[in-house]
């Protein structure tokens, strides 16, 4: 049970994280508003935002405008499942494995968003090495010296 409710958790974060990347180019906030298909701006429903499977129902292209989707979508939301799985396989289900969830995220963020964009933005690393920090000193009880060393 807990294998599944993690494969459900690592489609939804990556689902988000592909969400997180497109309006941190696009200079739109990813907090609020609906996800939109990126080249004629049409609404989607809830149907089209299935992680994996609406891309493999729609055939990689858009319900409204039949443009491809990037497969950037699916590969994302795939590498992030897996990453959460191999986690859970060697930390099992505590604090630890969460911490490790978030570091995870940060960094298939911060690597998808370089390889598309070319570029690493301070906006997202430098608010992650502040929430980093005390993550790892009080969770996973490194020490400051070991955290400023890296």
């Amino acid at each position: 049970m807990i294998i599944f409710l993690v494969i459900i958790l690592g489609l939804v974060v990556g689902s988000f994280l592909n969400a997180v990347i497109y309006r941190l180019h696009a200079s739109v906030s990813f907090i609020r508003g609906r996800s939109y298909c990126p080249a004629c701006k049409h609404d989607l429903g809830w149907w089209d935002l299935v992680p994996v499977a609406s891309f493999i129902f729609l055939k990689g292209k858009c319900r409204y405008c039949k443009k491809n989707i990037s497969w950037q979508y699916p590969l994302v939301e795939i590498g992030t499942t897996i990453a959460f799985l191999l986690l859970l396989l060697n930390f099992g289900l505590g604090a630890t494995f969460f911490v490790y969830l978030f570091y995870a995220s940060i960094l298939i963020l911060v690597f998808t968003y370089d390889f598309r964009y070319y570029l690493i933005l301070d906006r997202v690393t430098l608010p992650a090495i502040l929430i980093a920090f005390p993550l790892s000193f009080f969770v996973l009880k490194i020490g400051i010296l070991e955290l400023l060393i890296g």
